[in-house]
Parts: structure tokens; sequence; C-alpha cells
């Protein structure tokens, strides 16, 4: 029995002994375990959670179709705008390797979730963090609710966070290392970013801001620098001259997508209003719209809230002692760098919000804030550091054995803490959101469906779906909202011809006809049974759909 105590008590020390002394392999294999949990997170049942397809993704799958499809004329981006862009252009190229499914439609976000996560650990080594607050950084964004839901929707705005994260890490490697490079690096980054996105517009504020932050650090930054930011410059305009053409030749294009981005109108615009609703987001407000959020809960978790309040007047306290110091020829702060990047990112995100017209915030307008939020949240941790170690290294200050281990045990109750409201957001999007019943209403559940049963039908000479009244068509007698349907039912509803009931009822011939009714009531059948009395009714039912859709035929 002391054999076995001895061995385990040996053990557990040999096992921190072993990492302690390889820092390297410690780092490596915390980093992999939280890119791995990461890709988890974002590739798991990716296809049926959250169940269904919103028509804002089902319109991009559309799209990408019909990049493929050779009966549609569609030609490049410089030709069709953002709808038609890079992401839009990767989503054709997954259908092409995986097959036309919901799979290959949220993939190409899943994996720019995943280069968001690896640029964000570097982002924070960059800024002089130590590798443990590295790598809790990362794990605050690999485990945000926020940031592994948009990473499992096929939307385009999944790219902000990630050009946002690695433009910084360009940016600042080139400050640093004062390498031509990555100022060419960075300029391209922001030039292909306006093609992906337009409110990568507004990146061009991140090098603007910086300039004028390390120029007040370093009085000689810009005779040192001018050409290190001509290169910037130029990198800028070269990977951005076919979007600067085609603005020449069509100037609204670009107008008009960052107006449809921002949500603007300028007859209804509050900015200051904006700006304080979209700060309190964060912790307060939230965000009501259930696709990207649940219950109007905080956009992050309470625990992950109170840091980031702490972190960001810290940052500012940082930022205005750096100034002080310039004129007192003080030290600066040790995490300077970290809180002007990271002050510089929220409020380029709060300028966003406050150009939103909307009445509510909206998390998918202030995706723009993720990097800094999340650098905010271990500022904190930064500060604690400082405190421990000018205590223990104080000869003024002597802490007794006992009060040690109160202070240790309290830092580490803290991140465990912290640690829990991850989880805790992997449980409240897994089990809490996506089974709930608001969440399969918005992601249309009912259309992916009526989309499969469509595919699964035998067709007749003529196919026609029956549509409620209100639903719009589009000259090509495509619906304008039910995009869904189409998509889920693409390549069999090509055969397909929507129309309104009062329509069909005057202009449907019997014979040889398939009639396929979404959303009907026993009314509307009887008025087809009334008109085609020698066709029968049969009734289509689905397990995850509570009613049932109902084909007419002889």
């Amino acid at each position: 029995m002391e054999n076995k105590k001895t061995t385990v008590n040996n053990f557990i020390p040999w096992i921190n002994n072993f990492f302690l002394t390889r820092k390297k392999l410690f780092v490596i294999t915390m980093l992999l375990a939280i890119i791995l949990s990461g890709a988890f997170l974002r590739f798991y049942n990716l296809e049926q959670i959250p169940s269904g397809l919103h028509e804002t993704e089902a319109n991009y799958g559309l799209l990408a179709l019909g990049l493929n499809d050779e009966e549609t004329t569609i030609n490049s981006f410089v030709q069709n705008g953002y709808e038609l862009g890079v992401f839009t252009k990767l989503t054709s190229v997954s259908f092409g390797i995986f097959g036309m499914n919901i799979f290959a439609l949220r993939l190409l976000s899943a994996f720019i979730g995943i280069l968001t996560i690896i640029g964000f650990f570097f982002l924070l080594k960059e800024l002089r963090f130590s590798y443990r607050l590295a790598l809790l950084g990362t794990f605050f964004l690999t485990f945000s609710f926020w940031h592994v839901n948009f990473s499992r929707l096929a939307y385009s705005e999944i790219f902000i966070p990630f050009l946002i994260t690695w433009l910084s890490l360009l940016l600042m490697r080139g400050f640093f290392s004062k390498k031509h490079l990555y100022f060419v690096l960075s300029g391209a980054t922001i030039g292909l970013g306006l093609w992906i996105h337009p409110l990568m517009i507004f990146s061009l504020l991140l090098p603007f801001f910086l300039v004028l932050y390390f120029s007040f650090l370093d009085k000689k930054f810009l005779s040192f620098f001018k050409l290190h930011l001509l290169f910037l410059s130029m990198s800028i305009l070269l990977f951005s001259v076919p979007l600067l053409l085609q603005m020449q030749n069509d100037h609204h294009l670009f107008q008009d997508s960052l107006k449809g981005a921002l949500s603007f109108d300028a007859s209804n615009l509050s900015p200051i209003k904006n700006m304080v609703s979209y700060f309190g987001s964060l912790f307060y407000l939230g965000d009501s719209n259930q696709l990207h959020n649940y219950s109007s809960l905080p956009i992050i978790p309470l625990a992950w809230s109170i840091l980031f309040l702490f972190g960001f007047f810290l940052s500012m306290r940082s930022f205005i002692f750096s100034i002080i110091g310039q004129f007192k020829k003080t030290n600066v702060p040790k995490n300077i760098h970290a809180s002007a990047l990271a002050q510089i990112i929220f409020l380029t995100a709060l300028l966003i919000g406050s150009l939103n017209s909307n009445q509510e915030p909206s998390s998918k307008q202030f995706i723009w804030a993720i990097p800094a939020i999340f650098i905010f949240c271990i500022i904190p941790f930064e500060y604690l550091i400082q405190i421990y170690q000018k205590l223990k290294l104080s000869t003024r200050i002597s802490m007794k054995k006992w009060r040690w281990r109160v202070l240790q045990f309290s830092i580490s109750c803290l991140i465990l803490m912290v640690v829990l409201a991850g989880f805790s957001q992997v449980y409240l999007y897994f089990e809490v959101w996506a089974k709930d019943t608001k969440t399969k209403e918005v992601f249309q559940e009912n259309q992916v469906s009526f989309g499969k049963i469509i595919r699964g039908l035998e067709r007749e000479e003529n196919n026609f779906i029956i549509i409620p009244e209100h639903v719009e068509f589009s000259a090509d007698r495509k619906t304008k909202t039910l995009k869904t349907l189409e998509f889920s039912g693409f390549p069999d509803i090509k055969n397909y011809v929507f129309i309104h009931p009062s329509e069909g009822l005057t202009g449907i011939h019997c014979e040889n006809s398939l009639i396929v009714f979404y959303e009907t009531k026993l009314l509307l059948r009887k008025q087809f049974q009334k008109k085609c009395p020698e066709n029968s009714f049969k009734k289509l039912t689905t397990p995850k759909v509570n009613g049932a859709f109902w084909t007419m035929r002889q």
C-alpha cells in the first residue's frame, strides 16, 4: 500500500517537472489540444447542427451552384459584385469536392474559423503576452458561442475576424521586425479583404491609427518607416485594382453593398445610442436574433464580460499613462501595444455599429470586434501576474506562506471559473440553442425537409409547387424568400414551376401533372379536388416537421 502511495506521489511531480522543464512541448501540446477542440466544435455534425438552413446560407449555395451550372451565365466577381465574390467561388469549389450538401456549404466557414484560432494565438504572442496567457486567450476564442456559431454558418462575415486577426499579426510583426515583407503581406490582406466583404473597407483605419500611435511613441518612426509604408500602400492598391476598376464602371456597386452590410439608413441613425447599445450587448443587452444568439443573452458570458470590462478600462488606463509617459519621460506600461491595438479594433467596431439603422445590436455586424474583445479578456490576467511578481520580489512586503497559498488558490479559481464558462458556452450551443424550437424555425427546418421530399418524388410531365399567395416571384419564376427550399431540393426542383393557389386553380391541367403543396389547408385541397376529381391526394410526413406535405396526381 505504501509503495502505491509513493508511486502516485512521485508520479505527479514527475509529470509537472516533465512539462515545466520542457516548455515548448507543453505549449505545443496545449495549443494542439485547443486547435483540435476548436476543429471538433466547428465540424461536429455540421450538416445537422444547426438543424435546417437559413435563407442567406441557401442563397450563397444557389449562387455557388450557378457558377458550375452550364445553363447559367455567371462570370467573375468583377462583373457581378459581392454576392458572387470570393466566398461564393470557394463554396463552389467545396461543392465540387464534397458534393452539393449542407456540409459542403458550411465547410468553408468552419475552416476559416480554425485558421482564425491559429492566427489569434500567434497574434497574442506577437503582442508580448506569455505563452500561458496566449493559450488562455486562444481558449476564449475557441469556445466562444459567438465565434463557434458563425464558424458553423455559411456567412461571408466569418472572414472578417479572420482577416483582422491576420492583418493585425502581420502589421505588428512588421513594426517590430522592421521587415518590408510583412508590410507587403499586410497590404495584400487589406486589398483581398476588400474583395471578400465590404465592411473590410474599415480595415484601412487599422494601419492608419497604428502609424499615428507608433509616431507618437517614437518621433523618428515616420522617417525610418517611410519606405515600409510605401510598400504597404502600393500593395493595397495592387491587390484592389480590379475592384477599383469595377467601381469606376459601376460606382454604386461598393456603395450599395456597404449600405446593405451596414443596414445603413441616414434618416434613421442614432450613432451615440448605437455605440452604447453595441457596447452593452456584450454583457447586458445581447442580440435578440435567434439566428445569432440564444434568448437575448449577452454576447459573451458573465465571467468573460467582467474580464472584458476590466481589460477595456485597464487598457484605456495604459494608453493614457503612455501619453503621460511621453511628456514625463517615464516607462510605458508593459502591455501598451496590445492595449493600443485592441482599442483601435474595438473602437472601429463601435464605429461600424454606430452606422447601423436597425433598432437592436447585431452580433453579425459587430463581428469586427471579436479579436479585440478576447485581447481585453486576458489583460486583467497580465495585471494579476505583474502584481504577483511584485509581491514576490518585494523586500518591504513579506507575506506568510499560507497567504501566498490563498493568493495562488484565488488565481487558480479565477482561471477555473473562466474555463468552465467556456465549457458552458459549448453546452449552451449544442444542447440548448441548437435544440430550441425557435432556432429550428429560424433555420427553416421545414423547407429543408420539403426539399428532400421533392428530390425523392417521381415526376410527371408537368410538375408544380403550390406556395402561399404572399410569397413573391422573381422574373424567372423563382421565389424571393424560399431559398432554403430551392437549395435543399436542387437539382430536381429545377423541373418544377412555382405557382400561387389562385393561379393553379385556373391554369393547371389535371392530366399528367404532379402538384405538390407547401403549407396547405384542407379548404385549399378540397378546391383542387373539385377541379381535378380524378386525381388523388397523398400525405407525406417527415420526422423533423410538425404537420405534413401533400401531393396530388392521377
